[in-house]
């Protein structure tokens, strides 16, 4: 499965939300996610756009070939919809990432639209939070399903913010784990 086609005269723009939060691995150019790309120059795009990496010039983030406002451009609306492919190529979904760990990105309306038309169309829907080996994530259509098809979106909102709250404190945890477990071998008995 591939990524359905961008819509037309839709391009990044100055938008650099997947410069930074995408991980590449490609022959070409590597980085870690949550780190910005040595080709990004901010507010403006990408210095290479004309000789991208492979990687680079086949990803594009939902935006780009979903049917949303101007307003929902990643560095606009603080949130990017990363496409997930399914396991072996077949259907796959969207991974919500908050940028700049901006909470309240999660409520704007539209994007709730979206992923109350996801749901009910069964397109699987993942939240996520943190980078690299300490990001979580969770899929969002079991848990939300029965308020979106209830219409309740109150109640919709409420499973949203209680996944993301959920999220937020299991990497919080992981991270304390991993500095203490750093602290004890650091302050653990000196071998003599």
């Amino acid at each position: 499965m591939r990524l359905p086609d961008p819509t037309p005269g839709r391009g990044c723009g100055a938008c650099t939300a997947c410069c930074v939060e995408i991980a590449i691995d490609d022959p070409e150019l590597q980085k870690p996610d949550h780190v910005a790309c040595m080709h990004m120059r901010e507010g403006q795009g990408c210095a290479i756009h004309d000789r991208l990496p492979k990687t680079c010039r086949n990803w594009y983030c939902g935006w780009r070939f979903l049917t949303l406002s101007d307003a929902m451009r990643p560095d606009l609306s603080h949130v990017m919809l990363s496409p997930e492919m399914g396991p072996s190529g077949d259907k796959g979904g969207l991974r919500i990432v908050l940028l700049d760990e901006n909470r309240a990105a999660l409520e704007q309306g539209e994007l709730l639209d979206l992923i109350a038309k996801c749901i009910g169309g069964g397109i699987p829907i993942f939240l996520s939070w943190g980078h690299a080996a300490m990001a979580k994530r969770v899929l969002v259509n079991p848990v939300a399903a029965e308020a979106v098809a209830a219409g309740d979106k109150p109640r919709f909102v409420a499973v949203l913010r209680d996944l993301l709250a959920g999220l937020v404190q299991q990497v919080a945890m992981d991270v304390i784990a991993a500095q203490n477990g750093s602290t004890a071998t650091l302050s653990g008995p000196r071998q003599s």
